[in-house]
């Protein structure tokens, strides 16, 4: 199985390893409690070897890259701008395709990684908006609410785009047979449908709630014609 391309061009901007290390070093070091050890390099060593783990095509690095760019987009509405971006670093650092609990567990590795090293307020913060992105109910803060949609925001994409992270995400569950798959699929994307809105911010619903219904009207339609119901 082929994995993604994790060098091509991105909204303008072009995926670049080196870039994203010393982004996240620098972050790391800017929250760090006064007197607390330069972890950095650690904690990114550990954090780039799990998105690069070989059952990955769509929770990659990449996925971590666009949502850094759109939340460079949106920064000015975030209330909490470093706690934010952590949890974009942290929110999918855990993924077990058969599993449930990864947000839950991503949290557990991060508490970990920040143990000592953070505010424990900032530690609670970031943990709680980690697990916002589990998508299992609404959001309860305005910060909550952007990382929601940042996440979401690949619904939005071209639709060329958004087949080629379908078909990623299809092949992170190589293990699920189609007649398991798909169902489960079709009743979460119906489930997004029936929102009143997919984005929870007029940023972002500005930006990709017409496209992102689209492609998913039109991704619904194809597996129902395919028989996947």
């Amino acid at each position: 199985m082929q994995r993604n391309n994790t060098d091509r061009r991105i909204a303008g901007a072009t995926y670049s390893p080196a870039k994203l290390k010393t982004r996240f070093c620098l972050l790391w070091n800017r929250c760090l409690t006064p007197g607390a050890e330069t972890s950095s390099m650690r904690v990114w060593a550990d954090l780039s070897r799990r998105y690069a783990e070989l059952h990955r095509h769509y929770h990659t690095l990449t996925h971590i890259f666009r949502c850094l760019r759109q939340l460079d987009a949106a920064k000015s509405l975030v209330e909490a701008p470093e706690a934010v971006e952590m949890a974009v670093w942290f929110h999918d650092v855990v993924h077990d395709p058969e599993a449930c609990d990864n947000e839950q567990r991503s949290v557990e590795l991060f508490d970990l990684a920040a143990s000592s090293h953070f505010q424990q307020d900032f530690v609670n913060k970031i943990g709680e908006l980690i697990l916002a992105t589990a998508h299992r109910g609404a959001p309860h803060n305005h910060d909550e609410r952007v990382l929601c949609d940042i996440d979401f925001a690949s619904f939005g994409s071209p639709w060329d785009e958004f087949l080629d992270d379908s078909q990623a995400l299809r092949i992170e569950h190589v293990k699920t047979p189609d007649e398991l798959f798909y169902p489960a699929k079709l009743k979460f994307l119906k489930a997004i449908l029936e929102r009143r809105t997919i984005f929870f911010t007029d940023f972002f619903r500005a930006r990709y709630e017409t496209s992102a219904r689209k492609n998913i009207q039109r991704y619904i339609a194809n597996l129902e014609a395919e028989a996947y119901v």
